[in-house]
């Protein structure tokens, strides 16, 4: 990418990233715990730049387990 982007633009997809989380749902739910525990959040929105559907879905799918299965699940 050194060659196509400028530093700002490079800066700019480090930032976003900083705030990612990627990986399996055991990678997933450590990253997610220390930015949590961080940033004292008590709230999480996610979104996916995935263009296949059936992928996209599944990455919602693996997130939506994590938090169902965690500390974060809504009380009811």
């Amino acid at each position: 990418m050194d060659a196509v982007w400028n530093v700002f633009e490079e800066e700019a997809v480090m930032q976003m990233l900083a705030y990612s989380f990627i990986g399996g749902p055991d990678k997933i739910r450590a990253e997610l715990s220390a930015f949590t525990e961080q940033t004292e959040i008590d709230e999480v929105m996610a979104t996916t730049h995935i263009f296949d559907h059936q992928s996209r879905m599944y990455s919602y799918k693996v997130f939506a387990d994590v938090i169902r299965t965690s500390a974060y699940a809504p009380l009811s």
